[in-house]
């Protein structure tokens, strides 16, 4: 049965990716009319950063040489459909559940482009994504959350190595830690969404954030094309009042609160 819903999801992964080949739009921002989206594809899109991320990927590299063993008694969403145990190497968790290069430079650049004050990811995982941010945003305040303990502590020893002094890991679920830490934080300029993949979950998600959100803030969601049901959680959120701008990227979508921009739902090749 679990071979057959993850082969399921495969195929509709794929199906879904053919669809946004075919239909994703503005190359190099080509044709984008709106001053912003032109703006934001340049700047955030089509930027490269290798240089300045080779200190990152030299970390992401050494954990991938790291065989040590996460155990995690709990795992409260819905995964990876290629993580299927509690205790899984290192290397595997950073191949098949982490933020690939070509989305964390995404995170990199948003953050440095943006620069916010306050940023939440909510799903740290072992600290990939964590990474981009805070050298994204050096001087920004980093709170992440993170049910397992034991990735948390991977996290906690990358911030060491790199000196991200600004990063503040936060353990728990989603539902014990994230209503005290939005009231906490108050307005956060960016948040990062992903550590959950069922639609009635990030929905909720998504109405806890919706009101402490200002104009200004940015959010990212991860794995919107991850199952059918986080296909329809997207669609949902791109149709909410304060949402101004949606944009696909296929793997991660991206929402604008701006009152001065125009609606309008982009899917970009990226």
């Amino acid at each position: 049965m679990q071979f057959f819903t993850s082969f399921k999801r495969l195929m509709y992964q794929a199906c879904g990716y053919l669809w946004y080949v075919c239909t994703a739009r503005h190359r190099r921002g080509y044709g984008l009319h709106s001053p912003f989206m032109f703006w934001f594809h340049q700047q955030v899109l089509s930027s490269g950063y290798r240089k300045k991320l080779k200190r990152l990927t030299n970390r992401t590299r050494t954990l991938l040489r790291d065989h040590r063993t996460i155990a995690c008694e709990d795992n409260p969403g819905a995964g990876s459909s290629l993580l299927r145990t509690d205790r899984e190497k290192l290397p595997h968790i950073v191949r098949r559940s982490s933020v690939s290069y070509k989305y964390g430079k995404l995170l990199y650049a948003a953050a440095l482009e943006f620069k916010p004050a306050t940023i939440l990811e909510m799903g740290t995982s072992v600290g990939i994504s964590t990474m981009y941010l805070c050298e994204g945003a050096p001087q920004a305040q980093v709170y992440t959350i993170e049910a397992c303990p034991e990735k948390l502590a991977i996290c906690r020893e990358n911030a060491r190595l790199m000196g991200h002094n600004n990063l503040h890991p936060v353990q728990g679920t989603f539902q014990q830690v994230l209503p005290g830490l939005l009231e906490q934080l108050s307005s956060p300029d960016m948040v990062f969404i992903d550590g959950d993949h069922q639609k009635e979950k990030i929905l909720g998600y998504f109405e806890h954030i919706i009101p402490y959100i200002h104009d200004d803030s940015l959010v990212i969601l991860d794995d919107i094309h991850w199952s059918r049901q986080m296909s329809q959680a997207w669609q949902t959120i791109t149709q909410h009042p304060r949402v101004r701008v949606s944009v696909d990227l296929f793997r991660m979508g991206i929402l604008f609160f701006k009152r001065e921009l125009s609606p309008e739902r982009f899917t970009l090749a990226y």
